[in-house]
C-alpha cells in the first residue's frame, strides 16, 4: 500500500504491465485528490479509468472502493461536469453508511460503532488514548497506526450520531495531523458527512498548508500519466535496455544507487555486514571461472549464460535502490549466497504463469515443484522470494494451461489467455521459447507474483526500479515517520 498522495511514480505506471493495477492506483489517487477538495479533477480521473477500454477497466470499481467512492460521488453531485459516473439512490447510501460503521476494522470486539451508546463512545475514547501511547501510532505502516486510524474514524461516526458536534472539529484536527498514517485517509473517506462538511470544501488541503496550485498540478500529472499508459500500453524494461551491454547496465544500477542521498547513511547500505566508511560502488569483484563452476557443482544445476555474463562483471552487488521509496534490497546476491531451495518449502506457493489476470476460467496452477535456485536475502516477514525455476516446472505448467485452453476454455476465455500471454511475455513466440524463468513471490501473499523469461530480463527490471522517478506529490510525509 502507498501513503496518502504518495507512491504514484510516472515510470512505474508507464512500465506497469497490468492495466488493472494502473486503474486501481489511479482510482486510489483520485479519491485522495477529492479528499483535498478537488472534486472536478478527481472526477475526470475516475471517468478516464472507468471507460470501457478493456476487460480490466470494466470491473466494478465501486465495489473495490466501497464506500469511499460512492460517498464522494453522492456528495459532489453539484461539482460534477458530467454524469459519467454511476450513482446510488439515497436508500442505498443510508444502507452503505451502516455497513461502513459496522465493518470498521481493528477495534475491540466489545465496541460497537454502528449502534454506539454514550458508554461505547467513552470506551472508544479511552481505547484511542491507549493506542496513542505507542511510539509508532502515527506510522505509515503497522497495526498500532491502523488501530488509531480506525478509532478516530469510529469516534467521528459516533460523535455525529450521538450529537457530540462540539467534539468533531478536534477529532478532524487529530485526523488531519496524521493523514499520512496507515489507513487514516481510507477510513476518513468512508464517513459520508465528512465529505459534505469538510473535505469537498478543501478544508484538509488548507489545514495541511498545501496550495491549490500544487494539488491541481498533481491531479493533472495523475490524469496525464494514466491516460498515456492506457492509450499506448506498457513500456518494458527489456525494450528500454535492449541495446545496453552488461557493463553499461550495471554502471547505471551503480550510479542510481550510490547517488541516492540516503544510501551512505542507511542501515541497509552495505552488504555483507562489515561497515564501510564510504561506499563508492555497489559492484563487487568479478567471479572467476572456478567460482562459477564450484557453485554449479554445489547446487547441482548449470547457471544460465546471461547470469554467468553478469557474474563475470560483478559477483553479485551490494544492496541496490528500489521502489517505492529510497529503500535498498539485496536483489543480486553473490555466488556465496545463491543456493538450491528444495520444493518442500516452495510447495506452499503456486507457480502462476499468468499472475494477476482474471481469465474467466479456473486454472489449477501447480505448486512450485522440483526446487529452484534462490536469489534472495531472508528478511523475516518482508522477504520477497526470487527463484530461478526449472525447465521441468515451466514445461509442466505450460501443459496445464494448454490443456485448459484446448479442452475447457470457450472462445472468450481463450482470447483472455492469448491477451494475457501477449501482455506479460510480449509475444506468443517469446512465451513458447521460455524454458526456465525468474519468479518473485512475496512472503505469505497469494497474489502479487512477478515473472521474467530470463535472468537478463530480471536484471533489466532491477535497474529500472533503481531509477529516480517523477512523483510530484504536493505533500511531504513528516520526518522521522516510518
Amino acid at each position: 500500500m502507498t501513503g496518502f498522495l504518495q507512491g504514484f511514480f510516472e515510470e512505474e505506471i508507464l512500465f506497469e504491465a497490468y492495466e488493472t493495477r494502473v486503474i486501481l492506483k489511479a482510482t486510489e489517487k483520485a479519491i485522495e485528490i477529492a479528499i483535498m477538495g478537488l472534486a472536478p479533477e478527481a472526477q475526470e480521473i475516475l471517468g478516464l479509468v472507468n471507460l470501457p477500454r478493456s476487460n480490466a477497466a470494466q470491473e466494478p470499481l465501486a465495489k473495490l472502493f466501497t464506500p469511499r467512492l460512492q460517498f464522494f460521488m453522492a456528495e459532489s453531485r453539484q461539482h460534477r461536469e458530467s454524469n459519467s459516473l454511476d450513482e446510488l439512490d439515497e436508500e442505498k447510501l443510508l444502507d452503505l453508511e451502516g455497513v461502513a460503521k459496522d465493518e470498521l476494522p481493528h477495534l475491540p470486539e466489545e465496541i460497537e460503532v454502528k449502534n454506539g451508546s454514550e458508554e461505547m463512545y467513552s470506551r472508544l475514547k479511552e481505547f484511542a488514548k491507549e493506542v496513542e501511547k505507542s511510539w509508532c501510532c502515527d506510522a505509515t505502516t503497522g497495526y498500532d497506526a491502523m488501530q488509531l486510524s480506525a478509532a478516530l474514524a469510529g469516534l467521528l461516526f459516533m460523535a455525529k450520531g450521538l450529537g457530540h458536534e462540539d467534539d468533531i472539529p478536534d477529532l478532524m484536527k487529530r485526523v488531519a495531523n496524521r493523514i499520512h498514517a496507515n489507513q487514516q485517509s481510507r477510513y476518513l473517506a468512508s464517513i459520508r458527512f465528512v465529505w459534505r462538511e469538510y473535505l469537498l470544501s478543501g478544508w484538509l488541503r488548507e489545514k495541511l498548508g498545501v496550495s491549490l496550485e500544487s494539488t491541481t498540478e498533481y491531479a493533472r500529472f495523475i490524469l496525464a500519466t494514466t491516460e498515456k499508459r492506457l492509450d499506448e500500453g506498457p513500456q518494458t524494461a527489456d525494450e528500454l535496455y535492449a541495446d545496453y551491454s552488461m557493463e553499461q547496465l550495471l554502471a547505471e544500477l551503480d550510479r542510481n544507487t550510490i547517488s541516492s542521498p540516503s544510501y551512505q547513511t542507511g542501515e541497509y547500505a552495505a552488504y555483507p555486514s562489515e561497515s564501510h566508511d564510504t561506499i563508492t560502488s555497489i559492484l563487487l569483484p568479478p567471479a572467476t571461472a572456478s567460482e562459477i563452476s564450484e557453485t554449479e557443482t554445489r547446487i547441482g544445476r548449470p547457471l544460465p549464460t546471461d547470469l554467468k555474463d553478469f557474474l563475470r562483471v560483478s559477483n553479485g552487488c551490494l544492496r541496490v535502490k528500489t521502489l517505492p521509496l529510497p529503500a535498498f534490497q539485496l536483489r543480486l546476491p553473490p555466488l556465496s549466497d545463491i543456493f538450491w531451495e528444495d520444493d518442500d518449502f516452495m510447495l506452499d506457493y503456486r507457480f502462476i504463469l499468468l499472475p494477476d489476470v482474471d481469465l474467466g476460467i479456473e486454472v489449477e496452477w501447480p505448486g512450485i515443484e522440483f526446487g529452484g535456485i534462490a536469489f534472495y536475502e531472508h528478511e523475516g516477514q518482508g522477504t520477497e522470494y526470487v527463484w530461478l525455476l526449472t525447465e521441468e516446472l515451466v514445461e509442466k505448467t505450460k501443459g496445464v494451461l494448454q490443456k485448459v485452453y484446448d479442452e475447457e476454455a470457450n472462445e472468450e476465455q481463450r482470447k483472455k489467455i492469448d491477451d494475457a500471454i501477449l501482455r506479460i511475455y510480449g509475444s506468443r513466440e517469446a512465451y513458447d521459447a521460455m524454458k526456465s524463468c525468474m519468479y518473485l513471490q512475496a512472503w505469505g501473499e497469494p497474489t502479487g507474483q512477478k515473472i521474467w523469461t530470463s535472468f537478463r530480463s530480471y536484471l533489466n527490471w532491477v535497474v529500472l526500479e533503481s531509477r529516480d522517478m517523477r512523483e510530484l506529490s504536493p505533500l511531504k510525509v513528516p520526518e522521522n515517520i516510518l
